[in-house]
């Protein structure tokens, strides 16, 4: 599984921008501020439909109403298409045109992997933090 096509629009720093991305590796280079970790985030939230860094709202580009995040995603030899749209009132999603009444059921559709530097309290946090990662783990693949 791999992410062909990212486009993001209102989200974060970014009003309305399109990225290629290989199937093989691809590096994110730019200075401080350029929006780097905005990608991996948008990856993040496409994948499970929230933030790992601050409030869901606080993904929305200052002074408008709503994002959307979409992408191409190739997996055994198909392509799915997947759209994330989030406004102040509501997330809705969709995969291949058809939205999903349930975002349980949109979660598992693609597959991601986040260790950052903060993660590390997970060695000192209590059991509860280490459910939640494993739960989210497990929605991701039991679909």
């Amino acid at each position: 599984m791999h992410i062909k096509k990212l486009t993001l629009y209102s989200f974060r720093s970014y009003l309305n921008e399109s990225i290629e991305l290989s199937p093989k590796v691809n590096i994110f280079v730019g200075d401080n501020g350029a929006g780097k970790t905005n990608i991996l985030e948008s990856i993040y939230s496409l994948a499970s439909t929230k933030s790992y860094k601050n409030k869901d709202e606080d993904m929305i580009l200052e002074g408008k109403d709503f994002f959307k995040i979409s992408s191409e995603i190739e997996f055994e030899n198909r392509i799915d298409t997947l759209l994330f749209i989030m406004s102040r009132q509501g997330k809705k999603v969709f995969k291949n045109n058809v939205e999903i009444k349930k975002i349980s059921e949109f979660v598992g559709n693609l597959n991601v992997v986040l260790f950052s530097p903060e993660d590390l309290f997970l060695l000192k946090a209590g059991p509860s933090e280490r459910r939640k990662l494993i739960d989210l783990s497990l929605m991701q693949i039991s679909f």
